[in-house]
């Protein structure tokens, strides 16, 4: 009789310490999880932060090259005084040398806005006029949306096209041409499995939407976004100079994370600001 009595007791017993520890060691669990979890996400913003800092860095450096790149071009000799045959031949050998990001170059005859020269062929990638801010000026044409190719599909890796334009004067000073480049500032990278993927949004000031990871979104303002409260509140943390990170939501039941960090507008003529994220 004492046998089964005893049986029965460790039974009981080892019941009670189980129904007391294993909620113990679930809780453990699930503290243990989520302060894996707030670590990788603290790492992630810490990331996403810095990276949004050396983007903003490469678009402005970028931005710089180009416009010295196409003053100094504008001031060769043959664009001043040579026949079109040898300024068609000059931009034929300058574009190779340009950065990979530059997808045109185009000398346009300002008297009839007809083109002279050009590395992509005869439709013009600007219109031009007969006046420029200053005599050795850079100027900002248009920022283009994401442009729709030979097969009419949308060109989705390069999201911030620009065109600048320079004067070319000739050897006696008069205004005769201007000579233009387009540009493809960002272009995405594929990640390899499990690591982190990211998408560059780039904003200006004014709420204006120059890249966007969703191309139709492009052109248009922060105020039209799902998301337009998280923005907003990123565009004005970074108008104070802040470099930090923030939740957002572009669909409904997906949450990113992104870190942004602001930039002089690198082609403004007036002090103003993009926001990077």
């Amino acid at each position: 009789m004492d046998k089964p009595r005893q049986s029965s007791f460790r039974r009981i017993l080892v019941t009670r310490i189980l129904l007391l520890f294993v909620p113990v060691l679930l809780l453990g669990e699930v503290v243990a999880l989520n302060k894996a979890r707030s670590s990788l996400l603290s790492t992630a913003r810490q990331n996403l932060t810095e990276s949004a800092v050396q983007k903003g860095e490469k678009i402005v450096n970028a931005i710089a090259t180009l416009k010295t790149s196409l003053l100094i071009a504008s001031q060769t000799a043959v664009l001043r005084s040579g026949s079109p045959s040898q300024m068609q031949d000059f931009i034929n050998q300058l574009a190779p040398q340009l950065p990979n990001y530059v997808k045109c170059i185009q000398l346009i005859n300002l008297q009839d806005n007809s083109i002279t020269a050009s590395s992509c062929g005869d439709k013009a990638i600007a219109e031009s006029k007969l006046a420029f801010a200053s005599k050795d000026g850079i100027e900002i044409k248009k920022i283009l949306p994401p442009k729709v190719g030979t097969t009419g599909q949308r060109n989705l890796e390069n999201q911030i096209q620009l065109v600048l334009s320079a004067p070319v004067y000739s050897q006696n000073g008069q205004l005769t041409y201007a000579l233009s480049i387009e540009s493809s500032l960002y272009k995405q990278t594929s990640t390899g499995p499990g690591s982190l993927t990211g998408s560059t949004l780039v904003i200006t000031e004014d709420g204006t939407i120059l890249a966007h990871p969703l191309s139709e979104r492009v052109g248009t303002n922060i105020q039209q976004d799902p998301d337009a409260k998280g923005l907003q509140k990123i565009l004005k943390n970074a108008m104070t100079g802040q470099s930090n990170s923030l939740n957002l939501s572009f669909k409904q039941g997906e949450e990113l994370v992104a870190g942004y960090s602001v930039i002089a507008n690198p082609i403004a003529q007036k002090p103003q600001q993009w926001i990077v994220l």
